[in-house]
């Protein structure tokens, strides 16, 4: 599954990449991405590297619906 969101506090970041922590068995597939750079979600450093504030796809299993209802309040249209 595949989304474009907005994580423009610094709290939104953290509680983020904390929420894709708790998923370790899917860890490697929660990815972030901007332009030409992915970075892991579990990645605190990996994300701060985008400009998460301007928006960014992230990409998941679909079978993630716990993390899915979690983003939901990130996600907008682009």
């Amino acid at each position: 599954m595949t989304n474009f969101i907005v994580l423009d506090r610094l709290k939104d970041i953290t509680d983020f990449v904390n929420a894709a922590t708790r998923f370790e068995k899917h860890k490697g597939d929660i990815l972030l991405s901007q332009g030409r750079q992915i970075v892991e979600a579990t990645s605190l450093l990996g994300v701060l590297s985008l400009d998460t504030s301007k928006g960014v796809t992230v990409s998941y299993p679909s079978d993630l619906e716990e993390f899915h209802n979690f983003i939901q309040s990130f996600i907008v249209e682009q």
